[in-house]
C-alpha cells in the first residue's frame, strides 16, 4: 500500500496539486478537499471539455454545491468507464481504502500521450529533447509571421490550407491588409475582381451637344444700310437672349426625351407585371376563381363576410341551447347511474381491492426483475468493454504475480521458522520428560529413608510447577498471537477513519437541518 500511495502522490506532484509538500507520504494525510482536487485534475487531463462542467477544483462550503460537485464528478467518471462501484457518498464520506481504489482506477484512465507518461516511456534526457523539438522557433521573419508560415527543415512553408504563391507587391492597400491579417482568400478574390474590371472598362455615354442656333441671313434684295449705335446694342442684346432661350429649349427637349424614355420603360415594366399577374392567375386552378373574384371585388367580399358572421352567430346561439339541454339530460342520467351504482358498489369494491393487491404484488415483482436486469446489464457492460489495454493488464498481472510470489516466499519462510521453533520445542519437551523420568526413577529407588522420600516429594512439586510453566508459556504465546491479530484489526479499522466520516456526516446534517429550518420560516412568512 505504501508503494501505491507513493505512486499516487507522485502523479499528484506531476499534476501540480496545491497540497503537495515534503512531509506528505501517505493518502491518510489528505483531506476531503485534497481528494476532490486530485480527481478534478485527473478529469481535466482525461477530458479537457470537463472544465466547462467543473470549472474549479475547490470544494464549496455550501452543502448543496458540494453534493452537486461530487455527483458531477461521479457521473463523469462513470461516463469514461472508470471501474468500480462508487457514488458521491464515497467521495465525501469514503474511507482511505475506498478512495485508494478510485484513485487507482482513475490513474489507469489517464491518456498515454500526456506529460505524466512521457517520463515513463522515455528517459529524462529524451523527454527534454522531445520538448525542445516540439517548441516553436524563437525568431520568425516578419513576412513569414504575417503569412502564418511554419519552419520545415531549412525552408518556411505555408499552412496546408493556403496556396504556395502569394502576391508580394500591389497598389491596392486592401490586398496588403488582407495578407497581413491572414485573409489570403479574400485578397485573391479582390485581385481577380480588379483584373476583370481593368480588362473590361465600362464605356460612359457622352452628353448631347446643344442645338446650333440658326441665324437668318440678309437677302440680297435688301439694301445695305448702316445702323446706328443704339440699334446695334439692341440687336446684340436680342441675339444673346434668343441664343439663351434656344439653349434652354434644347435642354428642355432633352429632359422631355429622357422622361419619355423613362415612361416608356415604366410602361414596359407595368406591362410585364400585368402579363406576369395574368399568367399566375391563369396558372391557378378553377377552384380559386371565386377567391380571385372576391379579391377583385372587396365590397362583395365584405357583404358576404358580414352575412357569414351573422349566420355563424345564429348557429352558435342554437348550439349553446342544444348544449344546455344536453347538459341537463346528462345530469339526469348521471343521477340515475349514481343511484344504480350505490346498489352494486359493495361486491365491486371487494373485487377492486383484490385486483389492487394483485397489482401491487405484480409491481413488486416487476421492480425486483428490473433491479436484477439492471445489475445484469451493468455486469454485461463490464464484460463487453473493449477499451482494455492489454499491455497494461499484462503488466498489472505480472506485478500481481510477482507480489504474490514474494508473499508466498515470505509465508514459506515464516512457516519454516515456525516448524523449526515447533521442532525445537518438541525436542526440548521430550528431553525434559526424559530427564524427569530418569530423575524420578533414581529418586524412587532412594525413598527408603526419610530424606529420599522428601526429595521425591520435592521433585514431584518441581515437576508440576515446570509443567504449569510450560502451559503458561504456551498460553502466553496464544495470547500474544491473538493480541497481534487484534492490533492488526485495530489498525485496519483506524485506516477506515470512521470517526472522521461520522464528524463530516454530522456537520453536513447540521447544516441541512439549519437550512430546512430557514426554508420553513420563509414558507411560513410567505403564507
Amino acid at each position: 500500500m505504501e508503494e501505491i500511495d507513493r505512486h499516487i502522490l507522485q502523479i499528484c506532484h506531476e499534476l501540480e496539486c496545491s497540497f503537495i509538500g515534503p512531509n506528505l507520504y501517505k493518502l491518510e494525510q489528505l483531506s476531503l478537499e485534497n481528494n476532490i482536487e486530485i480527481l478534478v485534475r485527473c478529469l481535466w487531463l482525461i477530458t479537457p471539455t470537463s472544465k466547462e462542467i467543473i470549472p474549479s477544483y475547490k470544494l464549496s462550503k455550501n452543502i448543496l454545491e458540494r453534493f452537486q460537485m461530487a455527483t458531477s464528478i461521479t457521473n463523469l467518471l462513470k461516463k469514461h468507464n472508470v471501474l468500480g462501484e462508487f457514488g458521491y457518498q464515497t467521495l465525501l464520506y469514503g474511507s482511505t481504502a475506498e478512495l485508494r481504489k478510485v484513485f487507482i482506477a482513475v490513474v489507469e484512465k489517464l491518456p498515454k500521450g500526456s506529460s505524466l507518461n512521457d517520463i515513463e516511456q522515455y528517459g529524462v534526457l529524451d523527454n527534454l529533447l522531445r520538448q525542445m523539438s516540439l517548441d516553436p522557433p524563437l525568431w520568425v521573419p516578419e513576412f513569414c509571421r504575417r503569412l502564418r508560415m511554419r519552419r520545415e527543415g531549412r525552408f518556411w512553408a505555408p499552412p496546408d490550407d493556403e496556396p504556395d504563391n502569394f502576391l508580394l507587391f500591389t497598389s491596392d492597400g486592401y490586398i496588403f491588409d488582407a495578407l497581413a491579417y491572414g485573409n489570403t482568400r479574400s485578397a485573391l478574390a479582390n485581385i481577380i475582381r480588379t483584373s476583370e474590371l481593368t480588362s473590361r472598362r465600362i464605356s460612359r455615354t457622352k452628353p448631347r451637344l446643344p442645338v446650333k442656333p440658326s441665324i437668318p441671313r440678309l437677302s440680297d434684295s435688301q439694301p445695305d444700310r448702316k445702323c446706328s449705335a443704339p440699334e446695334k446694342e439692341i440687336c446684340e442684346h436680342s441675339d444673346n437672349e434668343s441664343s439663351d432661350r434656344r439653349n434652354n429649349l434644347a435642354e428642355l427637349f432633352n429632359t422631355v426625351a429622357e422622361k419619355k424614355k423613362m415612361l416608356a420603360e415604366m410602361e414596359g415594366e407595368i406591362a410585364a407585371c400585368r402579363s406576369k399577374v395574368a399568367s399566375t392567375i391563369g396558372s391557378f386552378d378553377p377552384k380559386w376563381d371565386d377567391i380571385i373574384s372576391l379579391l377583385t371585388q372587396p365590397e362583395v367580399l365584405k357583404t358576404k363576410m358580414v352575412a357569414y358572421l351573422g349566420e355563424s352567430d345564429r348557429r352558435m346561439e342554437k348550439l349553446e341551447k342544444e348544449l344546455q339541454n344536453s347538459y341537463e339530460e346528462l345530469a339526469q342520467e348521471l343521477e340515475k347511474l349514481k343511484n344504480q351504482q350505490l346498489n352494486q358498489c359493495l361486491p365491486r369494491e371487494q373485487k377492486v381491492t383484490e385486483y389492487q393487491d394483485k397489482l401491487d404484488t405484480i409491481r413488486r415483482e416487476i421492480m425486483r426483475t428490473d433491479i436484477k436486469a439492471e445489475k445484469m446489464r451493468k455486469r454485461l457492460e463490464k464484460t463487453k468493454k473493449r477499451d482494455v489495454d492489454r499491455v497494461l493488464m499484462i503488466r498489472r498481472i505480472m506485478e500481481m504475480t510477482g507480489t504474490i510470489r514474494k508473499q508466498d516466499r515470505e509465508i514459506d519462510k515464516v512457516f519454516a521458522e515456525i516448524l523449526t521453533v515447533q521442532r525445537e520445542l518438541k525436542w526440548l519437551t521430550q528431553t525434559l520428560y526424559r530427564t524427569f523420568n530418569t530423575i524420578e526413577e533414581a529418586l524412587f529407588k532412594e525413598t527408603e529413608d526419610q530424606k529420599g522420600e522428601r526429595a521425591y516429594k520435592l521433585f514431584g512439586k518441581l515437576h508440576l510447577s515446570c509443567m504449569a510453566s510450560v502451559e503458561a508459556i504456551e498460553w502466553n504465546g496464544s495470547l500474544s498471537r491473538q493480541n497481534e491479530e487484534l492490533l492488526n484489526l485495530i489498525e485496519i479499522e483506524k485506516q477506515n477513519r470512521f470517526d472522521e466520516q461520522l464528524t463530516r456526516i454530522e456537520s453536513d446534517l447540521r447544516i441541512i437541518v439549519e437550512e430546512n429550518k430557514k426554508l420553513c420560516l420563509l414558507l411560513e412568512d410567505n403564507a
